[in-house]
């Protein structure tokens, strides 16, 4: 995810989530369970999970064209869910489109990391 979008999850901002998730936004969980963008959106409006880290690192962009890149990298997310702590650490690939000047995620998919 870009850093706009790590920050709207930290931050619990619903209006910057729906900024840099395009509408047909999707996420493959590690579970293979498919998220939308309404999905990310109510959960994070819940506040049943709250995250204190959401940070990315490790990351290799590739761009095709000007418009669409691929992103690899790592997230390590920290909070509670439901009241349970939780911290781990996946490894995603995200793609982007730029659209009316601005980049969004456009599908994600993440891989848990085991310690």
């Amino acid at each position: 995810m870009s850093v706009d979008a790590c920050k709207a999850f930290v931050d619990a901002d619903v209006a910057a989530l729906k900024r840099v998730l395009t509408d047909d936004f999707t996420l493959t969980l590690s579970n293979g369970d498919v998220s939308t963008r309404a999905n990310e959106i109510d959960e994070l409006r819940s506040g049943n999970v709250h995250y204190d880290v959401f940070e990315n690192y490790d990351m290799k962009a590739r761009l095709y064209g000007d418009s669409t890149a691929v992103v690899l990298g790592k997230t390590r997310v920290k909070g509670t869910s439901n009241g349970k702590p939780f911290d781990r650490v996946v490894q995603f690939t995200d793609t982007l489109v730029k659209r009316n000047g601005r980049w969004q995620v456009a599908a994600g998919h993440v891989s848990r990391i085991e310690k």
